[in-house]
């Protein structure tokens, strides 16, 4: 029904009788279309998208679109692509629920009537996020329409348990009327003097809780770095649910100098910095294929502690610290609010040599932790960080999964195990790997997919990381793919959808033929976007150019 919702056609802003570019919006996203020039190879493009400026154009030339953007952005989130003849550029609106009446100050603003209407069609796009059980796509409302961001106390984030008619009690009153047509229609009535709720009702239950610090992350090769990135367990956790639509509550904590957007805002310590590692690669491949790295903490923020986390039950949690953030009493009391944690082992038996920072593992049993694991429903752990617990007599108490690269995972449970199948990568930068695969397991467990299917997930977001250096960026087109055959695969198991350990754990028919259809997504999706080119390795650009500072191409000497 959110569909039906959607932009129904974009708006257009038109100078001097040539299109300089069109757009639309969702409660979240405002989306730029540019025709493109034709005959200039992709690469010549450019774009740069900043909190509140937008400029693209040809590379050599004078930019296109040089402008400031009507309202900020979020840059981690925001992208841009180009599909066919055109450049897409996708801005993630800073306030979700913001209507935008253009994208760039000063061209092509709405007049007030077409502001009106892309409002009320936000507001409905919010009542249909938030009640998915009504279809609001012909709703219409009586009287002037609320800001959609901050109707009601805002947009919260999390998984709603309230309906219309228990939430907005005294609020909002729906009708059905029946219009001349002989049609019912509902209308929404809005109270006078709307009602505002607590940032987290007592009743709220979110799907996932993620707790570890955001981290700077520098990637240093033979003494030079080659790339610095946000870090920490927690946001590539966090990339992963993100893009897969998994609604989440993220709890870190940073200093002062933190410098990056997020979709989950930290708790700011400001009298303390943000924690940095340090990542030193050797320029060696090893037998294994890849290269060995040496990792240092320079620098930690505060822990996070019990008092942090928020008041309010949730599906899954995540303990994901990498600096030694979560404390024994913070992980009980993840296990109190969560149905189902998950622990990621470098949260307990990582150590920190006291002159250079440099990360060491201990033994788990020597741990302020080994009495929590009996309460804890899954802990993963590398082949390398598993050598430091007993793995025969944790998986009498919980699920242990151990990642080993290239060659998949394994999953143990009680007296049983099973390797998952890998999915090829060519690895750029191992950083972040096993948190994505644990942000893919818990994708797949929200989803009701057997554990073996869910684990697999988690392979395949992994192998997408390794891809790339520092936080990974998904493609759109991708993660389309991945969620629909996600639901595919859920729709086919929905026997294995009860709640029975030893069924979880089976591996349901067709997981041989989900792990294809995935690896069939990567592959179709990698082609997809090679230069935005055909068969034939031409560009797909056939368009006049537009605006009075048109985009042209540079005469070079051959």
């Amino acid at each position: 029904m959110a569909e039906k919702l959607a932009p129904e056609k974009r708006h257009c802003f038109i100078h001097n009788g040539q299109t300089v570019f069109e757009w639309d919006q969702t409660l979240e996203e405002v989306n730029i279309y540019i025709n493109l020039p034709p005959n200039v190879h992709p690469k010549q493009f450019y774009c740069k998208i900043q909190s509140k400026h937008l400029e693209l154009g040809i590379k050599g030339n004078p930019p296109y679109l040089n402008h400031e953007l009507s309202c900020p952005v979020k840059t981690d989130s925001s992208f841009w692509t180009l599909e066919d003849d055109t450049m897409h550029v996708t801005l993630q609106k800073r306030d979700k629920g913001q209507t935008w009446s253009s994208p760039i100050v000063g061209q092509g603003q709405l007049d007030p009537y077409s502001s009106d209407i892309e409002q009320k069609r936000l507001m409905l796009q919010r009542f249909q996020e938030e009640n998915p059980g009504f279809d609001f796509s012909q709703a219409q409302f009586t009287g002037s329409c609320p800001d959609p961001r901050t109707f009601m106390g805002g947009i919260r984030t999390g998984r709603r348990e309230h309906a219309l008619g228990k939430s907005t009690q005294g609020v909002v009153r729906m009708a059905s009327k029946r219009s001349k047509g002989g049609r019912w229609r509902l209308v929404i009535q809005l109270a006078a003097h709307p009602l505002h709720y607590p940032e987290n009702p007592p009743n709220s239950h979110s799907r996932v809780l993620i707790v570890g610090n955001y981290c700077h992350d520098v990637l240093i090769q033979n003494g030079i770095v080659v790339g610095e990135s946000l870090g920490g367990a927690s946001s590539f956790v966090a990339s992963v649910l993100n893009g897969m639509s998994i609604p989440c509550i993220l709890v870190a904590k940073v200093g002062h100098d933190f410098r990056y957007e997020v979709n989950h805002s930290p708790i700011l310590v400001s009298a303390s910095k943000t924690t940095v590692f340090h990542a030193y690669f050797d320029s060696g491949i090893h037998d294994n294929g890849n290269q060995d790295r040496v990792l240092k903490r320079v620098r930690a923020s505060d822990r996070i502690s019990p008092i942090d986390l928020p008041d309010a039950k949730f599906d899954f949690g995540m303990a994901v610290g990498v600096g030694g953030e979560i404390l024994p009493e913070t992980l009980e009391r993840m296990i109190e609010i969560c149905d189902v944690v998950l622990v990621d082992i470098q949260s307990l038996i990582r150590d920190f040599d006291a002159v250079d920072g440099t990360v060491k593992l201990v033994e788990l049993r020597e741990t302020g932790f080994c009495s929590l694991l009996p309460r804890i429903g899954f802990l993963k752990a590398s082949s390398e960080e598993a050598m430091f617990m007993d793995v025969e007599e944790v998986r009498k108490w919980c699920y242990v999964v151990v990642t080993n690269g290239e060659d998949g995972c394994k999953v143990c449970w009680k007296d049983r195990e099973m390797g998952i199948s890998p999915f090829l990568a060519n690895q750029e930068d191992p950083t972040g790997a096993g948190d994505s695969f644990l942000g893919g397991l818990v994708t797949g467990l929200v989803q009701g997919l057997a554990v073996p299917d869910a684990a697999l997930l988690g392979n395949f977001f992994g192998s997408l990381t390794v891809e790339q250096i520092g936080l990974p960026k998904f493609d759109p087109r991708l993660l389309q793919r991945v969620k629909d055959e996600v639901q595919g695969r859920k729709m086919q198991c929905l026997l294995y959808e009860r709640n029975d350990d030893e069924l979880m754990f089976l591996k349901p028919a067709g997981h041989e033929q989900f792990h294809s259809s995935l690896g069939a997504a990567k592959l179709l999706t990698r082609c997809a976007i090679q230069e935005s080119t055909d068969c034939s390795g031409q560009p797909k650009l056939a368009v006049n150019p537009v605006y009075d500072e048109a985009m042209q191409t540079v005469e070079r000497e051959p």
